[in-house]
């Protein structure tokens, strides 16, 4: 698993799995939701199915998608958009879908007046399961395989597809403690740098300037952010890390003094000096802190911070 949030789906998607397996044995078993002596023994089969399925369904996946780039990850690798799909997509579009078809069910019976009392325009429920109370289980299977698992993984498998692929470009990939807006930036300096280095390393310099945003560097141009980094104790070697990126990113728009014959070569090195930046003021700061606050006592840091006052 890549984080807790990963986790939390992958339970989450093997509850609804667990549901569907056992509405699908419940219709398939000629058994209604009434009969509660056959409840256990479905709640069994189905932990079982779901305990075999879910291992194998990434290795299934990996079958389909032939780049080695783009495997999914055991047991799932979940993109960005995919909780969306699940969590909110998912619960409100069941519901309408299983409303559906049992409508279209009681139509194509005959019996869709028979759903309603008089003058409502509501269905009623009691009605409902006298008439259809037998095929609930299917109705809820139906929609939840489509909405829960269909969809979301049709996504997940377009999203592999659709996503940029860093190692075969040989550029390296966004830093992962880059803020959404600084990575869109770098994704699409990345997704143009063949057919453009020179729009590539204009919006590289437009992703340099989110980045100290990002890390709290004021200034009201870039200009100014990587001059007041030398308040913030930042390295030289780093400063210049980032007037390389700068100056380049102007002169792809406005060339002047620089040489860009080599634009393609310089452009990818770009990408190579923003992960660079981000590795040293947020990711390498990150772990150091971690390890400072998780591993050191408190009576030794206090310690740390009355040497460490300003006398």
């Amino acid at each position: 698993m890549r984080n807790r949030e990963d986790f939390l789906i992958y339970l989450y998607l093997w509850f609804v799995g667990w549901l569907t397996a056992c509405n699908l044995i419940f219709f398939i078993s000629g058994n209604t939701l009434t009969d509660l002596n056959v409840y256990l023994p479905i709640w069994g089969i189905s932990i079982v199915i779901c305990l075999l399925i879910y291992p194998i369904t990434p290795l299934l996946f990996n079958q389909v998608i032939r780049n080695p780039n783009k495997k999914i990850k055991i047991l799932f690798d979940f993109g960005e958009n995919f909780k969306f799909f699940v969590f909110i997509g998912s619960l409100i579009l069941h519901g309408i879908t299983s409303y559906a078809i049992l409508l279209i069910i009681a139509a194509l019976g005959g019996n869709y007046i028979e759903l309603f009392n008089e003058g409502d325009l509501i269905v009623d429920a009691n009605k409902a399961y006298l008439l259809y109370g037998h095929l609930y289980p299917l109705f809820w299977s139906i929609s939840g395989i489509f909405w829960f698992f269909i969809i979301p993984f049709a996504g997940l498998l377009a999203d592999k597809y659709l996503q940029f692929d860093y190692k075969a470009n040989k550029i390296p990939a966004p830093n992962e403690n880059l803020k959404k807006d600084v990575k869109k930036i770098y994704d699409e300096a990345a997704s143009i740098v063949k057919l453009s280095p020179r729009a590539s390393s204009a919006l590289l310099r437009l992703c340099l300037d989110k980045l100290l945003i990002q890390i709290k560097i004021p200034g009201k141009s870039l200009y100014e952010r990587i001059g007041n980094l030398i308040d913030k104790g930042v390295s030289p070697h780093l400063r210049k890390a980032c007037d390389v990126v700068r100056v380049h990113g102007n002169e792809a728009i406005h060339p002047r003094e620089i040489n860009m014959k080599d634009d393609d070569k310089i452009a990818r090195r770009l990408f190579w000096l923003i992960n660079k930046i981000a590795n040293v003021e947020i990711t390498e700061k990150k772990e150091i802190h971690k390890l400072f606050d998780e591993t050191i006592s408190e009576n030794i840091k206090q310690g740390i911070l009355n040497r460490d006052k300003v006398k």
